[in-house]
């Protein structure tokens, strides 16, 4: 019981060390970077029910016309989170509960592996988990990518995994291939492009044992078994993403050759300018000085992810000679950098115990792993501030605002070009015009859009694109109806025709379509028979479509969505049941 409560003190302090590290981000309004809108879009949608994760079409946010965001952003994880904090009342409010217990669990996450697997003392465990959450578990980072860091809780039971699979044990199968598989389930249910980098550094990683190690059999059973586990327990993430774009032609979130060559972080920045990516660069500056004065070379796993780290940088050219290849889906170099670095950085720590040389030598070097991680932990506190406090700058987002920026598309108000210093409150995100800022056409059916271009731009400076967001139903005139009391909610969206549309029209409503999805159509209570056309709901009218008349669009969970998450989640459920039970046999030290 003593032990319980010494390692109870211990998650404690990781919680305490995560509230420091966000300041007081609950009682101000914040800026929302890059990517940060997008996800707090999700978030709201996966705030409407605890199955919300299920439904593939987003109809509360994003625009309201029903993206397929659940299929190509897997959102288990998130939706765990939003089921456990369903109290929030607004969904900025719910952004930062997420931000601030994710990053938590990243911390708890690299505690758990290092004082239950690596047998590293409480102390150490402890200021190595604060070390983590602070520069690579945090979501506080610019551009306020929450799915990223999220995928990062699974690295360290990866790591694990794989650094187990290279020891020269007997025994240990089982708990090789749980901890591999779990550590890609967390990945690929966050964030699949972090799942995908993962899942080549386990490969690669694999290959190279499977040459070097002299129980080949053993890595041959952990890449069969530990295969064809992953896949299963990923199944309802990866599964739904490649039937949806097999079954549509949607359009890709992929960038212009140039930016992709040119896309890469430059090595002298890194090193000579430490404030430019500080959570970068701290976590680099262990690694470097657990190598020099580790009594052991450094492992497989501590090369490759530095290796790993090294293609997001420019000493390589690799991204010049492939821009115009298949791999430009990745759309950034820069995206290997921080899961390399966070592999090289969980390797590291699983070698401390072994890089111990005297009693001297381990005290000193304690010392310096505490100092080292508490320094970390201030630096990283104020990178929190400067990138999402209020500046000098900032200006409150008003009603006003949110109307004029989401009302005009000039190509200037398209619902994005407003400055990156304005600040959003908890209430701003209840004004349901909030969830018409910043949308991409990534994942739009491409016959949706005028745009031709392949390149990702957004809804708003897209002529066809804005009879979405308006919510306008055009007949094959060509001619524009619109709609009143539009009532978007999880499952449903309800609308009325403002005026009279003849027999014998063939409509497009304003929500999107894809094949393979499950979406009902009433008029006035009547089942009607639907197609796709341009990429939206469409029907032809027998009869004249009154003023007033009530249309109401409901999405259903398919069957094969289904069942893909009854497989998935079986093989999850008894991945853990292993760890649980071999958790019992591994003995505190």
């Amino acid at each position: 019981m003593k032990k319980v409560y010494k390692e109870l003190v211990a998650v404690v302090g990781i919680a305490v060390t995560t509230a420091i590290l966000f300041n007081a981000i609950f009682f101000v309004p914040i800026r929302l970077p890059w990517d940060a809108y997008y996800h707090v879009s999700r978030i709201e949608n996966l705030r409407q029910s605890g199955l919300a994760f299920l439904y593939p079409q987003n109809f509360t946010t994003l625009g309201q016309y029903g993206l397929a965001t659940n299929i190509f952003y897997p959102a288990l994880t998130l939706q765990i989170v939003q089921t456990i904090f369903f109290f929030t009342h607004s969904a900025i409010q719910a952004f930062k509960i997420s931000m601030i217990f994710t990053t938590f669990l990243s911390g708890t996450s690299v505690y758990i592996i290092l004082r239950y697997h690596s047998k590293l003392g409480r102390k150490i465990a402890f200021f190595c988990s604060i070390l983590w959450l602070s520069t690579i578990g945090i979501t506080a980072l610019a551009p306020g990518n929450i799915a990223e860091s999220t995928a990062y809780i699974g690295i360290p039971w990866l790591a694990y995994g794989l650094y187990a699979c290279s020891k020269e044990t007997k025994g240990q199968l089982k708990k090789i291939i749980a901890h591999i598989a779990v550590g890609l389930s967390i990945a690929a249910y966050s964030h699949v492009m972090t799942f995908f980098i993962l899942t080549m550094f386990t490969a690669v990683y694999l290959f190279i044992l499977l040459i070097k190690n002299n129980h080949k059999i053993k890595i041959v059973w952990v890449i069969t078994l530990g295969g064809i586990v992953t896949l299963l327990s990923t199944a309802a993430a990866i599964g739904p993403i490649l039937i949806v774009q097999l079954l549509n032609n949607v359009k890709k979130p992929v960038v212009s050759t140039s930016v992709f060559a040119n896309n890469v972080k430059d090595l002298s920045h890194l090193f000579l300018n430490p404030s430019d990516s500080p959570d970068i660069w701290l976590p680099l500056f262990f690694i470097m000085i657990c190598i020099v004065v580790g009594s052991r070379k450094p492992s497989l796993g501590v090369v490759l992810g530095l290796i790993v780290m090294l293609l997001g940088t420019n000493f390589t050219p690799w991204p010049y000679y492939l821009r115009n290849s298949p791999v430009t889906f990745i759309q950034f170099a820069t995206r290997f950098i921080k899961p390399g670095i966070a592999l090289a950085l969980m390797f590291t720590l699983l070698d401390l115990k072994a890089n111990q040389k005297t009693h001297e030598n381990t005290k000193r070097f304690h010392s310096g792993l505490i100092t080292y991680g508490l320094i970390s932990v201030i630096i990283m506190a104020g990178v929190v501030k400067n990138n999402w406090f209020p500046n000098s700058n900032s200006q409150l987002w008003t009603a006003q605002h949110l109307k004029e920026y989401t009302t005009f598309y000039d190509g200037i108000h398209d619902g994005y070009g407003y400055s990156s210093d304005m600040t959003f409150s908890n209430q701003i995100s209840n004004n349901e015009r909030f969830w018409y800022l910043k949308n991409y056409t990534d994942y739009i059916p491409k016959s949706a859009l005028s745009n031709p271009n392949d390149k990702s731009t957004f809804i708003g400076a897209d002529k066809s694109g804005i009879l979405l967001t308006k919510h306008q139903i055009i007949d094959e005139r060509g001619q524009t109806y619109n709609t009143n009391n539009y009532n978007p909610t999880l499952k449903s969206i309800n609308m009325n025709v403002q005026k009279m549309i003849p027999s014998n029209s063939i409509i497009e409503l304003p929500i999107l379509s894809y094949k393979g999805l499950r979406i009902n159509t009433t008029i006035d209570g009547k089942q009607q028979k639907t197609f796709i056309k341009h990429g939206k709901i469409a029907l032809k009218l027998q009869d004249a479509l009154a003023a007033n008349s009530k249309i109401k669009i409901t999405q259903q969970v398919p069957n094969w969505l289904i069942v893909l998450n009854l497989v998935s989640a079986v093989t999850l459920v008894t991945l853990l049941s292993f760890h649980k039970r071999l958790q019992r046999t591994d003995r505190l030290t």
